[in-house]
């Protein structure tokens, strides 16, 4: 008789390994296809089904595709449950691991919507959520190598987030522990944000909070072209995308920015920025504010000889220096509008105007020498581009 029991005692073991390879659990498949479509009210699809109970239970899905166009996909979901846990009327799952997945444009806004829709079933609540591998395409933004977890209550609320990107350059940490709203907290390395794409910061920090469709950042902190960028942003994706917000720059090197200009760079503004999609929203970008650039140099031009010459055109190679070079700015996406332009040079004060559409100058520039000759103020006009500027005499 023990030896009977050991024997069926080894054969029930091995069935409980070998019986999820052997039985037909395709069968299954398209009840849990029905069940998750109509949890997510969006089509699903699953293309691999299998299982075992030791030495831990375990529910293996692949082939997943969420979404009428594959919004959301992954190559392999892991379902791991306790034994213990079997026997409830509540079957809890300890962690779901997502490996390969994938998340375009469209699914942006739902993905998180269906995870947290996954985590709250009364009878299969989520405790924890694995990625690894994970990618999203969402136009403007692009993230490869996601890796990180997300973390749920037992009544399957979300409450914590750590996430890291682009070989470790993004990191993402969300906490909705406490009352109100999830707080947020971001950081980035030699990385550009999907909302200044032309911007690459050599280091970003922000801190906010998650509203109703829409993150609010009360204060960010980057390392740019060897200068201090700060400010604050609202962003609100209900309707489009829109964000508005404060920068205040400190020593912004102007030689990283362009060829015809150096110096350190100060100023604030604010901006506004919106769009259909993250891709459009930098098309349509506002930002008004002052400036000043401090102890630099305009290269390809120099006023004073220009001016005291009368020439119709400015002798390439010449050079400005100046103290400061200050003004009221107004930009729209490439076209800049400069008003009350005042450089000071010394005993040189030049004042005027300037705008810039797509790198080329056209503007007007007084230029005081009662301290070189009785020519007064001479006025001369500003043209060529922003690598290549020039003056000539004015009509």
């Amino acid at each position: 008789w023990v030896k009977l029991a050991i024997f069926l005692l080894v054969l029930l073991t091995g069935a409980l390994f070998i019986l999820p390879y052997v039985l037909p659990m395709r069968d299954y498949m398209p009840g849990i296809e029905q069940m998750l479509s109509a949890k997510f009210h969006q089509p699903v699809h699953i293309g691999q089904l299998s299982g075992r109970i030791l030495p831990t239970p375990r529910l293996e899905v692949g082939e997943i595709y969420i979404g009428e166009a594959k919004q959301f996909q992954a190559k392999q979901a892991q379902l791991n449950f306790s034994i213990l846990g079997l026997f409830g009327d509540s079957k809890p799952i300890d962690s779901i691991e997502l490996l390969d997945v994938k998340v375009t444009g469209a699914g942006l806004t739902s993905a998180t919507a269906w995870l947290q829709q996954l985590a709250t079933d009364s009878q299969y609540p989520v405790r924890r959520i694995v990625i690894s591998q994970g990618a999203l395409d969402a136009d403007a933004i692009q993230f490869t190598g996601i890796d990180g977890q997300l973390i749920f209550n037992q009544a399957g609320k979300f409450t914590h987030a750590d996430l890291r990107a682009n070989g470790g350059k993004v990191t993402l940490s969300i906490d909705a522990a406490r009352q109100g709203n999830p707080q947020v907290s971001l950081s980035m390395y030699t990385s550009a944000l999907p909302l200044l794409p032309g911007w690459a910061f050599d280091e970003l920090t922000a801190k906010g909070e998650l509203i109703s469709n829409g993150l609010r950042i009360s204060g960010f902190d980057g390392r740019i072209s060897g200068g201090i960028l700060q400010g604050d942003a609202n962003i609100d994706w209900r309707s489009g995308w829109r964000a508005q917000g404060t920068l205040v720059a400190k020593s912004i090197s102007m030689e990283k920015l362009s060829k015809g200009l150096s110096g350190d760079l100060d100023g604030s503004g604010r901006f506004n920025m919106q769009g259909t999609n993250v891709q459009s929203i930098a098309d349509a970008a506002t930002l008004d504010g002052t400036f000043i650039v401090r102890k630099g140099v305009v290269t390809g031009i120099d006023i004073v000889e220009t001016a005291r010459s009368r020439s119709r055109e400015s002798v390439p190679g010449g050079r400005t220096h100046f103290d400061e070079l200050s003004g009221v700015l107004t930009a729209v996406k490439d076209n800049y509008s400069i008003r009350q332009l005042k450089l000071n040079a010394g005993e040189l004060i030049v004042t005027g105007k300037l705008d810039i559409l797509k790198q080329q100058l056209s503007g007007e520039i007084s230029a005081d020498l009662t301290k070189w000759s009785d020519m007064g103020k001479v006025t001369m006009q500003v043209v060529g581009t922003t690598d290549n500027p020039s003056l000539r005499a004015a009509q």
